[in-house]
């Protein structure tokens, strides 16, 4: 029926119809063998009652009985739930008297099953005693009950994210999603005016617009739902990436290029999703405030300016300029929205969206740029104003390109949001930076003397994603006329555009490049020119990074962003933000350890500067306690700790051609997969390994660290043959979400021009358990000496850097040699997949 197009409803009724006869043909079975010591009353409870039984759903059923003994009981149950139980069906049961069946309630989900029964079988009359008592128990708690389903929807929310912008939401449960609905529905049983969402728009509480938006939203996101659980065979309702482009397929979506067909099934899903959410929260604001209301005796309204009044939490627009005739009006309202900290009425959005579509084009003014700056700069606050404003179509109008990335889905799983609201979070971050107490943020703030040009460069940066080009050239064309549209200045627009043009620079050269190689740091200061645009350039970095997720600004990334940052700022200017951090550094070192600066100095003495500078003291106390005291020959150290959403694994031994693939071999073959990873060589020649890891199945015990210790051991004294091990490794750990589609291969780039002392070999492609172990094996056995090494992973893909020289400590500059490193590169990692 789905794959021929029948409505959802008319597949769910279909499946229900099918449950309800093997539950009725079960429970009379019972009955005719006298097994049944009593008056019983078959009941369908929640979805099942509904009539909305999807393939993965549990069968929500309640025993309805008069007054049985205990044994009664279990021979009731037995005789109709354990037949249901062996036929593989999962089961929400309950054995009850109508009375019980509401006593026993403890959460209000479960008070909502109740409202959603349906009577399939049995004594008529227990059934009729339960639906009195339901609405008896719901007259005498209306109100109570309305708030807690809100706080529910609200908790729920917080748990499971918004369906609008997650890249994997969950259809039922997420801000937006078909849960949504229906508790929208099961709030109309306590209000006047009837049962439902037609019910609710005839009386009042929902436009006929909304009614029909919910509606819609509602046969879209049954019909994902219903697919889901058929391609999953299981009640799965979280939309992961692995599944969302056979879903499009199954359900006829095609490609629209550079859109692919799960893209326009996930805008689909994003569209619908906001308007749910937009729509239930309108909603949940009116019926709480007018609790309220009744209980103060008193009305709420009152003028709060910008041709406002603010009526029962929500701000409704009574007079301002047509959008057309000067934006200004409808951009003062929502900066009002912003600073009384309440959201505009669906009926203002309403209108505005309506007035949007009779006019076509608005135009800048003074006042109108001044006030979307205001909007842009309040932080979070200003998040759900630019949210509204997005559904009313203006943010669309004023900016032309924002339609392309509008719901547009990034495909991994290193971005958490759609573009459109990466963009939102991004420039809220940058407004709460102003009053951070990073060293770093603040003294970039100092070198911004006009914030406008970083602002809009903020809210566009990825403005030019959705086509088939480099997003960040297309994207400083589309900030350099917006710009221009609003008036900004030359040096503004300049600005601008350098900044959207050049926004992936620092984390680029921060995770791929050698921060003590002078070549990296002219690369910055030759392309920002002067502090100025670089603290700007710092800032919205920071700002991209935290709005992105915890990987893009771990602590590690973070660091390394501040080292190239100061960096650069001391070559462009002769001073250091941090000139006496490396000396308070060793003295928060030493105090971590608990010896004496002497002493510190003397274990962190032989790191490289650039340790140093960046390392995070609780991880060089990690570190330099394994050295405490000397290092034995073939002796190897190790240490673990829990930083953030992973877990830290630091190494330490006598350095040796091939060490660092044998590492990565080791917790490859213990199926752990590296996310990060920074090696050091010492003065002394003692190698300092740190990797940030994440298990296949969650924490990694103690147990599987000491058999990678001794792994390590093994393959040093040359008692194990790790390739060996890993190839009879057949079962190899798998993600849990894969790819949505075949990786392409590798991209290999080796380069001898980004540093003057190293051939640089780069490696782009798609993350595997393992393949770190497989391309250093190919390094060592070229016969390449690591120096160092920049591994970061990206959601699914990876970009792995290498610094390496010769065995004789010379650059690779033989054509020949290099050609024949790239092709064993990409076949080895071919044959990793």
């Amino acid at each position: 029926m789905q794959r021929s197009g029948a409505e959802p409803d008319e597949i769910l009724h279909a499946h229900t119809a099918d449950a309800d006869g093997l539950v009725i043909e079960t429970f009379e079975r019972a009955l005719a063998s006298g097994s049944v010591p009593g008056p019983v009353a078959l009941v369908a409870l929640g979805g099942y009652g509904r009539r909305e039984l999807s393939t993965g759903s549990d069968l929500d059923l309640v025993l309805l009985h008069g007054g049985l003994k205990p044994a009664d009981i279990n021979t009731l149950n037995r005789a109709v739930m354990y037949p249901l139980w062996d036929s593989g069906r999962d089961l929400g049961d309950r054995v009850r008297t109508p009375r019980e069946a509401l006593r026993n309630i403890d959460r209000v989900d479960e008070l909502c099953a109740l409202l959603d029964t349906r009577f399939l079988a049995g004594d008529e009359g227990l059934f009729a005693d339960l639906e009195d008592q339901v609405r008896r128990h719901l007259e005498r708690n209306r109100h109570a009950f309305l708030r807690d389903l809100a706080a529910a929807s609200e908790e729920r929310h917080h748990r499971f994210g918004h369906a609008g912008h997650l890249l994997e939401p969950n259809i039922r449960d997420s801000a937006g999603g078909l849960r949504d609905i229906q508790s929208v529905a099961w709030a109309s049983r306590c209000l006047r005016g009837g049962d439902g969402i037609d019910a609710l728009a005839q009386s009042g509480y929902l436009s006929e617009r909304d009614a029909v938006m919910l509606g819609n939203a509602r046969r879209v996101l049954l019909r994902i739902r219903i697919d889901l659980h058929l391609r999953t065979s299981r009640h799965q309702d979280q939309l992961y990436l692995a599944d969302q482009d056979p879903i499009a397929e199954n359900l006829g979506y095609v490609d629209e290029p550079p859109r692919r067909a799960g893209d326009i099934l996930m805008r689909d899903v994003y569209e619908h999703a906001r308007n749910v959410d937009a729509i239930a929260s309108s909603f949940w604001d009116q019926i709480l405030h007018a609790t309220r209301r009744r209980r103060l005796r008193r009305s709420s309204s009152e003028s709060v300016g910008d041709g406002c009044v603010l009526q029962d939490g929500r701000l409704e627009v009574v007079a301002v300029t047509h959008v057309a005739d000067d934006p200004a009006g409808w951009l003062r309202v929502f900066r009002r929205s912003v600073r009384a900290d309440a959201p505009i009425g669906r009926a203002s959005i309403n209108r505005l969206h309506d007035e949007l579509e009779s006019s076509g084009t608005v135009r800048w003014t003074p006042e109108a740029r001044e006030a979307f700056f205001d909007i842009l700069e309040s932080g979070r606050p200003g998040s759900d104003a630019l949210e509204a404003m997005d559904r009313a179509g203006l943010i669309t109008t004023l900016f032309e390109p924002w339609r392309a990335i509008r719901a547009y889905p990034q495909r991994d799983l290193y971005h958490r949001f759609t573009v459109d609201r990466h963009l939102i979070e991004a420039v809220a971050e940058l407004a709460s930076s102003r009053s951070s107490d990073d060293a770093y943020v603040r003294d970039a703030w100092t070198r911004v003397d006009d914030a406008h040009a970083l602002v809009l460069a903020t809210f566009l940066h990825d403005i030019g994603k959705g086509r088939d080009t480099d997003h960040s050239a297309l994207g400083a064309e589309i900030v350099a006329k917006a710009a221009i549209s609003m008036n900004l200045r030359d040096d503004q627009r300049a600005d601008a555009a350098f900044l959207v043009e050049a926004h992936l620079l620092l984390p680029t050269l921060a995770t791929r490049r050698d921060l003590s190689d002078p070549k990296t740091i002219e690369e910055v200061t030759s392309r920002v020119g002067d502090a100025r645009r670089l603290a700007m350039l710092f800032l919205l970095t920071r700002a991209d990074s935290l709005a992105t997720g915890a990987e893009a600004w771990s602590s590690f990334r973070a660091s390394l962003i501040r080292e190239l940052y100061a960096k650069a700022l001391e070559h462009l200017e002769g001073v250091r933000v941090d000139d006496d951090a490396a000396s308070t550094r060793l003295n928060e070192i030493a105090a971590a350890l608990d010896i004496d600066a002497a002493e510190a100095l003397r274990l962190a003495g032989p790191m490289p500067e650039s340790w140093m500078r960046s390392v995070d003291v609780a991880s060089a106390a990690r570190q330099l306690v394994l050295l405490y005291q000397p290092l034995a020959a073939g002796e190897v150290r190790t240490a673990t700790a829990t930083v953030e959403d992973a877990e830290e694994f630091v190494l330490v031994a006598h350095d040796r051609p091939g060490l660092f693939s044998m590492v990565t071999g080791a917790l490859a073959l213990r199926g752990i997969d590296v996310h990060d990873a920074e090696i050091y060589t010492r003065s002394d020649g003692i190698a300092v390994e740190i990797f940030r890891v994440i298990g296949a199945h969650g924490p990694i015990p103690e147990d599987r660290w000491a058999r990678v210790r001794s792994d390590v051991i093994a393959v040093l004294d040359g008692s194990l043959d790790l390739d060996a091990e890993l190839a009879r490794k057949t079962a190899q750990t798998r993600r849990r979400r894969v790819a949505p589609a075949s990786p392409s291969d590798a991209e290999v780039v080796v380069d001898n021009a980004a540093s003057e002392s190293h051939t640089v070999v780069e490696i782009h492609t798609r993350d595997r358990v393992g393949l770190l172990r497989v391309i250093t094996k190919v390094l060592a056995d070229a016969g390449c000496d690591l120096s160092l090494a920049k591994v970061a992973t990206y959601g699914l893909d990876v970009v792995d850097v290498f610094y390496v020289r010769d065995l004789a400590g010379h650059k690779l500059t033989d054509p020949a040699r290099i050609a024949e490193l790239e092709a064993h590169l990409h076949t080895a990692v071919a044959q990793s997949k």
